[in-house]
């Protein structure tokens, strides 16, 4: 799926402060009525500049610099999405037109309520990966801690990859769309009881290349991973350790 704040996503608060925007919009409307009016209304908002809030108020307060802004009511108002980038903000928007879409094919007799459900799969869209596996000998305790500080550090990296104002020269996010998949997988690594495995999507932004498997641009995400695959292990104990890998689909 594509939820979770620290991931850029949306979370609980703001879920239901979008749900209530519509709701209090439109009062007299039934419940899939104002489930296609949400998608209609958020299909036009112009995110990075128009703040959504429940209810009107002279103490409006919020960072100006955020990609998404969804306020809370009480004062003073907290913007619940401060950590959408502008990758997970386009992942949002598609999203919700093919929420939009969707309601036009079941008018049309071409799609029905369960499809609009189904589990959102944004790894189908990309044709090369990097594979982060943690993994730890015996102990679960520490396999839980290596995990959370290496997500912490992937969900960092990616951020800044794709915000900061690197040169042309070193910024992978000049050539590429990078995106933190919000699920990790439990996987299997011989010597090792626990292995957790998260998958950072790339693609290619211009469409003309006509493969990814160029060795100039491998050479270039190796040597970032090997970096990073280095200085994660000279940190962390003998129990544990960290694998990267190109996956190519």
């Amino acid at each position: 799926g594509i939820y979770g704040n620290k991931y850029g996503y949306l979370n609980g608060i703001s879920c239901a402060i979008l749900t209530a925007k519509i709701s209090l919009l439109y009062p007299n409307k039934a419940p899939s009525q104002l489930l296609q009016t949400f998608f209609e209304i958020y299909r036009k908002v112009n995110w990075t500049t128009i703040p959504i809030v429940i209810a009107e108020t002279d103490n409006l307060f919020d960072s100006q610099h955020s990609f998404m802004r969804v306020l809370t009511a009480k004062v003073p108002t907290v913007n619940t999405l401060t950590k959408v980038i502008p990758v997970t903000l386009g992942v949002l928007k598609k999203n919700i037109l093919e929420g939009l879409n969707f309601f036009d094919e079941f008018k049309q007799g071409k799609s029905n309520w369960t499809a609009l459900f189904d589990e959102c799969r944004p790894e189908h869209e990309y044709p090369l990966f990097i594979e982060f596996t943690f993994a730890t000998k015996e102990n679960e305790t520490e396999h839980l801690e290596f995990v959370g500080k290496g997500e912490t550090f992937l969900v960092t990296m990616v951020n800044k990859l794709s915000v900061q104002q690197l040169s042309k020269k070193e910024r992978l996010s000049q050539k590429y769309y990078m995106h933190l998949i919000p699920e990790p997988v439990t996987t299997a690594k011989e010597g090792f009881k626990y292995a957790t495995s998260y998958y950072i999507g790339l693609k290619q932004k211009k469409p003309h290349y006509k493969h990814l498997k160029k060795v100039a641009e491998i050479k270039q995400l190796a040597k970032v991973m090997n970096t990073f695959q280095e200085f994660i292990n000279q940190k962390e104990k003998s129990e544990t350790h960290l694998y990267l890998s190109l996956i190519h689909i």
